[in-house]
């Protein structure tokens, strides 16, 4: 039930990320400081504006992510960053991390789907049981939107990032900018379609870059409905999706990802 989100802290500061990069003392991307610290990608990338507070930390976009260092280890001159470490090579490493990334999060959901499909009457029933199914399985997909926002997609990561805060706004940004469709099969407006319009869950949600508030806003209503150690899923009913809508879901955001990329898994 979301063990993905287990133990992870509730927030981090910008210290964190300077303290991390000062004991690493080596360059590291938006998902290897997560990864670290624990927390997702769009956690760090929402303290970005504090870290650039920091003059001894360097900073620089790298194919879809970006690259932080401190400057103890790295000088700040973009000639001789160029010269301390190979960025080509490390773009490469980061794409081929978030595509086996990417990949490793679509087998766990259709594993979780293929799975509870076979027991899809008990997993639709209002029990229990059925409610914690329907969990595992949001958890995956959950889990699956969440790389794809960090596997170098810029402009689905940043559409999702303006849709959870409240400093940025979607229509704000220049999907024309961030959206290479020269290197992508879907066109923009195929892309901003899956983003931002489809319709999912019956209707109450449009857009695949809402999925991550589908997902916690169920685990705080679990976390909500636990007292004294006792999980009353009666409470749960209504914000944990029907088990076929979270399949419906989990199906078009695949579709979009093949789609995305141009293959068939």
């Amino acid at each position: 039930m979301g063990e993905e989100n287990r133990g992870r802290p509730s927030k981090i500061s910008a210290e964190d990320i300077y303290d991390l990069l000062d004991w690493k003392g080596e360059p590291l991307s938006t998902t290897e400081i997560a990864d670290e610290l624990n927390v997702s990608s769009n956690t760090v990338r929402s303290k970005m504006d504090d870290i650039k507070e920091f003059r001894r930390v360097g900073m620089k976009p790298v194919a879809g992510s970006t690259v932080f260092w401190h400057k103890e280890f790295l000088a700040s001159d973009d000639d001789v960053i160029e010269e301390s470490f190979d960025l080509d090579a490390l773009a490469e490493e980061y794409q081929q991390y978030a595509r086996e990334k990417l990949v490793s999060a679509r087998a766990v959901y259709l594993d979780k789907r293929d799975r509870l499909r076979h027991i899809s009457r008990s997993a639709a029933a209002n029990t229990e049981t059925a409610v914690y199914h329907r969990l595992k399985l949001l958890s995956a997909v959950n889990e699956y939107e969440k790389t794809l926002a960090s596997s170098g997609l810029l402009a689905y990561d940043q559409l999702q990032l303006a849709r959870i805060s409240d400093d940025l706004d979607a229509s704000e940004i220049e999907l024309e900018e961030v959206y290479k469709e020269d290197e992508y099969l879907l066109d923009l407006r195929e892309f901003e379609y899956y983003a931002l319009d489809v319709s999912l869950f019956g209707g109450e949600l449009n857009g695949l870059t809402g999925l991550s508030g589908v997902y916690h806003h169920a685990i705080w209503s679990v976390n909500d409905s636990i007292e004294g150690g006792e999980f009353d899923y009666r409470a749960v009913l209504d914000d944990v999706p029907e088990f076929e809508e979270i399949i419906q879901a989990g199906d078009v955001l695949d579709d979009f990802v093949c789609a995305v990329y141009g293959v068939d898994w």
